[in-house]
């Protein structure tokens, strides 16, 4: 009994000892600036910002950002060399703005500071903002996801009739495609509510043609069926008329076509097969979400941005 339990005290032992090098070591600390490159604006204009990530090493940083608001999530996009910039839609009034990076494998997370940020409210035209929840997604090829997109009216009070929003995105890597349920956002007459859509994100997968069988097997099943059967017309032929040894011949004949030609599904399957389909390539990408509505004189766009990280 003891033997037993000093075994396995020894195993435990081991096994805690092997997981210390992982526990043990430490990811570059990182830290995140945020700068308002527009630093007063009017409701309902673009408002420009920039990010910037260091490390303590100095080493490039890749990854994500994400822009809140507060405690709310407006936006998120991909570093570039450890910089990226948004152009997003705020609404008017105060608000306070910070940059959270993601970090990755050899970088910690890290966050700005809180920067206040005011918007001069227009108050002869309604404004509109847009947020992403979350503003950022992880996929792997072949993987979807979702977030929620939300359109928020200000100063829309005085409007006489619902405004349409269409929803649309643009910056997708390849073989990507993205949906919003609904694509088209009303904002009710006089209403400064917010509204919704969700987005499904849908990567894809790489596709190839398949090697289990190997080459020649689609020939053999079918000389397994028809062999047999050439065989009793052989023998029936010996006894019979010269129709049964047509019929032989014609067998043969058939026989030889499929399992030898491109006739045979095999062959036309290894030699003529469906090219190979890409997937999404691994990578970090910024997708722009667009919100547009036009009364026939002007058009009226609302911006902001999805971080998609596609392993």
């Amino acid at each position: 009994m003891k033997k037993v339990l000093s075994r396995t005290l020894c195993v435990g032992l081991m096994a805690a000892l092997s997981t210390l090098p992982a526990i043990s070591q430490a990811t570059v600390r990182t830290f995140t600036q945020l700068t308002i490159v527009s630093p007063r604006t009017l409701s309902g204009s673009s408002t420009e910002l920039r990010v910037n990530v260091v490390s303590a090493n100095s080493d490039t940083v890749g990854g994500t950002v994400t822009l809140m608001d507060g405690e709310r999530a407006v936006a998120g996009a991909a570093l570039q060399d450890g910089e990226a910039e948004f152009a997003v839609n705020l609404s008017g009034g105060d608000h306070e703005l910070s940059a959270v990076y993601a970090g990755d494998d050899a970088h910690q997370s890290s966050t700005s500071g809180a920067q206040g940020f005011h918007n001069d409210q227009q108050m002869s035209m309604p404004s509109y903002a847009l947020a992403m929840n979350p503003a950022g997604l992880t996929l792997t090829a072949g993987q979807s996801g979702n977030s929620t997109v939300t359109l928020t009216a200000s100063n829309n009070q005085s409007s006489t009739g619902p405004t349409f929003f269409t929803i649309s995105c643009s910056g997708l890597p390849a073989n990507t495609s993205c949906f919003f349920t609904p694509e088209t956002l009303e904002i009710p007459a006089g209403s400064n509510s917010s509204v919704v859509s969700y987005l499904t994100l849908q990567t894809q997968a790489s596709t190839g043609v398949s090697q289990n069988m190997p080459p020649g097997a689609g020939s053999g099943i079918v000389l397994a069926i028809l062999l047999p059967g050439m065989l009793g017309l052989g023998l029936i032929a010996r006894k019979r008329s010269s129709l049964a040894r047509l019929m032989l011949l014609g067998m043969f004949v058939l026989v030889a076509s499929v399992g030898l030609s491109g006739c045979n599904p095999r062959y036309n399957y290894i030699n003529h097969h469906p090219p190979l389909t890409p997937g999404t390539p691994a990578g970090t990408y910024t997708v722009q979400i667009n919100a547009q509505t036009n009364n026939g004189v002007t058009a009226t766009n609302v911006t902001t941005s999805l971080s998609l990280t596609v392993q």
